[in-house]
């Protein structure tokens, strides 16, 4: 499959639009490496993973498959849009443009994180450069994580939380609590609380008891 427009670039992945349907776009390694490569294939396979446990959102982009391109191997994922019908912005570039402020970024993020908590879905690599703002047909804002779900490693832990429900979700849960503090310091919300306190505790969904 021929690449010609590429829509942004990562770290280690370019997006491209997908040259046959402008409702998807293409994730390419940048580099042939198996560490590059094993990122597309933890996204493909976590997604998946979702898919079969039927869970479903908005905060979700939808997989399709492995496909190779002139670029290298990919993953074809749907591609969300703003507004303006291009591709949607991050929500770190949309904050430093000032199209968005840190309290309404604050509410997107804390109603994201309650449907992550409440549905045990892992959200690895918290960064605000890994979630997208889209709008409803109503034109309410919310975000999309485009990056970062499920694990860095296809290793033995990794299997182990898709395996077992209430491992993932525990993870989940730890996750973000482990990182809400740190969202609320790099917003610059003065007081946001420090990690680990009982007001950064507070500030999450409760938690819920994990039975095994």
């Amino acid at each position: 499959m021929n690449l010609a427009t590429l829509i942004g670039t990562g770290n280690q992945r370019e997006c491209w639009q997908h040259p046959l349907d402008p409702s998807l776009c293409i994730k390419v390694s940048r580099a042939e490496r198996s560490a590059d490569l094993l990122e597309n294939a933890l996204e493909l396979h976590y997604l998946q993973h979702l898919n079969t446990r039927k869970l479903t959102s908005q905060h979700l982009p939808k997989i399709h498959q492995a496909v190779a391109t002139s670029k290298g191997h990919g993953i074809v994922v749907e591609l969300i849009r703003g507004r303006d019908g291009q591709a949607a912005q991050t929500l770190e570039r949309m904050l430093h443009a000032g199209a968005i402020s840190q309290l309404e970024a604050l509410g997107l993020i804390t109603e994201m994180l309650h449907w992550l908590h409440k549905n045990g879905v892992i959200w690895n690599d918290v960064n605000l450069c890994n979630v997208v703002v889209a709008h409803t047909c109503a034109g309410r804002p919310y975000l999309v994580i485009v990056d970062g779900l499920g694990g860095r490693r296809y290793d033995l832990r990794y299997r182990l939380r898709c395996k077992f429900k209430f491992l993932e979700r525990w993870t989940a849960r730890r996750k973000i609590n482990q990182h809400f503090p740190k969202i609320l310091a790099y917003l610059g919300l003065s007081d946001a609380p420090p990690a680990g306190s009982k007001a950064a505790s507070a500030a999450l969904p409760r938690r819920a008891t994990v039975h095994h």
